[in-house]
């Protein structure tokens, strides 16, 4: 197995971003099955992994993200606390992964930034629109500068941030049906 880092520039929620990403190269003994002289051979004895991506400064080391990787995808090591800086937000309290953090931020950030006059009803409904479209009914969100709540979520489905000067509660609730008799 060959492994190798690299300094790279990464584009991450629309901010160029500099980190160290590690490459890594699998050899695989070939199938027991002989290879068809038809099909062209590319790539043999190279695995092809899947990609992860890591966050870590919120404590322990979670994968946020798996998908089919191709030959020498990078695993992408990336700090919680510096892309909050970058985007200029501050986490007040969060029973959320962070994937769903960073999520979250990188709506609010672009509903923000895409109204030509502020609106929090306009901001919260396009972040709970995205949320109900990424992970399912039914999220709620409340935008506003100055609040008081008192909510019941779902574990690992709250959020409560400043973004600016404006204070951002993201949670979802569980829907149960009725049955009618």
């Amino acid at each position: 197995m060959e492994t190798s880092m690299k300094e790279v520039d990464q584009w991450l929620f629309g901010v160029k971003w500099r980190g160290t990403v590690k490459e890594r190269r699998h050899p695989v003994m070939p199938e027991a099955q002989p290879p068809n002289p038809t099909t062209p051979q590319k790539d043999e004895g190279i695995c092809l992994e899947k990609s992860r991506v890591h966050l870590h400064g919120l404590g322990q080391r979670e994968i946020i993200d798996v998908a089919p990787g191709r030959k020498l995808m990078p695993e992408l090591e990336i700090n919680m606390k510096e892309i909050v800086a970058v985007l200029g937000v501050k986490v007040m309290a969060a029973d959320m992964p962070p994937f769903m953090q960073l999520h979250s931020f990188r709506s609010a950030k672009q509903s923000h930034d895409s109204l030509d006059k502020f609106s929090s009803r306009q901001l919260a409904h396009d972040v709970k629109k995205e949320f109900d479209k990424v992970y399912g009914p039914t999220w709620h969100c409340i935008v506003g500068t100055s609040y008081g709540s008192f909510v019941t979520h779902s574990r690992g489905c709250f959020l409560y941030f400043f973004m600016d000067k404006i204070i951002v509660m993201l949670f979802k609730t569980k829907i149960r049906k009725v049955l009618a008799s």
